[in-house]
């Protein structure tokens, strides 16, 4: 949510318009409760270990890693398009 606040524009919307970027179903991934625990708010390109630093640490699989990595690429330009479009309203 802090990064999607901090984007360029986003302090300018309603807060309509902030909710409607902030809850877009496309920024969701649905994630079990502990994997969720272990990725807190890092970026995929940050989450490199589900459990990290303890006796069960386990590496985030490179493949879903990099497909997690490009969707969230676009998913920055798709949001900070929504609030570019809010913003010309």
């Amino acid at each position: 949510m802090d990064r999607i606040a901090s984007m360029d524009g986003f302090g300018n919307l309603t807060e309509k318009q902030e909710l409607e970027v902030l809850n877009k179903p496309e920024n969701f991934t649905g994630l079990s409760k502990s994997v969720n625990t272990s990725k807190q708010s890092k970026l995929y390109k940050e989450w490199t270990h589900y459990k990290k630093g303890t006796p069960d640490e386990i590496e985030v699989s490179p493949d879903f890693r990099s497909k997690m990595i490009t969707r969230e690429k676009q998913l920055e330009r798709i949001l900070q398009k929504q609030i570019d479009d809010f913003n010309k309203e």
